[in-house]
């Protein structure tokens, strides 16, 4: 299934597991579309045009990062002969390189959905970083993590093999991006594990850690519901800032590695 087709088959399936009762019929009636067409998008018999597709997704609260790529894969599913698709393909892969940024579809994030599988990521471009030797990057990452090795270097076969760590025989490990995403629609059961992994982390960072250390705020505000998908792209938006700003990606002198949450949920009981 291609990558915008399971965003929405993701979206369906959370809202059902939140509401047992709630149908196709009621996911094609809020996405403003028939049910019959919305069928025939997710078994791959139709597929959505751009203009269709932007009004979909921006009901679902999706990132423009994410609308650009399922674009383009709309584009290239609707050019006919494969040196069109293979335009289009290159223009994915210039997106993704542009951004540094690797998109990893749910089933493959199953494999990573520990926190520290990500984190180590960003270990790898510590200026002490030992990326070298890998049995000595294991026991030192597993130092620094408060880990077992034994964790930490089966997690780093897993990344190799995924094609997020290169393990070259000269330069040793590197991460071949800059960070990894997936579909933003509706969280599988890894992805919830994994926030809810990040969520502990900071209620013990709360008690642990001095707070030169850390920053913490909080805040409650009445909104209108209509303007939660605008609320979440201006996140992204200041994620992204952070990351050109103040992330160490190129330059491999960074001496440590920071998690920063973003939590924004209804306090109200429905």
């Amino acid at each position: 299934m291609s990558s915008y087709r399971q965003a929405l088959q993701n979206a369906f399936d959370e809202r059902m597991r939140l509401n047992p009762r709630y149908s196709l019929r009621a996911f094609a009636r809020d996405l403003g579309i028939s049910p019959g067409f919305l069928s025939q998008v997710l078994s791959e018999k139709r597929g959505l045009n751009l203009a269709k597709a932007t009004e979909v997704f921006n009901k679902l609260g999706i990132p423009p990062a994410e609308q650009k790529l399922y674009a383009l894969e709309i584009q290239k599913h609707q050019k006919r002969s494969e040196s069109k698709k293979s335009i289009v393909q290159k223009q994915i892969d210039s997106t993704l390189q542009h951004s540094r940024a690797h998109l990893v579809q749910q089933e493959e994030f199953q494999k990573i959905s520990h926190w520290s599988a990500l984190a180590m990521l960003h270990l790898l471009r510590l200026k002490d970083s030992p990326r070298k030797d890998k049995q000595a990057w294991c026991a030192w990452a597993a130092k620094k993590l408060n880990l077992q090795t034994s964790l930490v270097a089966s997690t780093l076969e897993t990344m190799i093999d995924l094609k997020l760590v290169d393990d070259d025989k000269r330069k040793g490990l590197n991460s071949t991006h800059d960070n990894v995403w997936t579909t933003n629609v509706a969280p599988s059961a890894a992805i919830r594990s994994f926030h809810k992994q990040m969520i502990e982390k900071a209620a013990i960072a709360v008690e642990m850690q001095e707070i030169e250390e850390r920053f913490l705020q909080s805040i409650q505000f009445a909104v209108l519901k209509s303007d939660l998908p605008k609320i979440q792209n201006e996140i992204v938006k200041f994620r992204n800032q952070l990351l050109r700003k103040y992330g160490r990606t190129e330059t491999i002198d960074a001496d440590s590695v920071y998690g920063l949450n973003f939590q924004l949920f209804n306090l109200l009981e429905k």
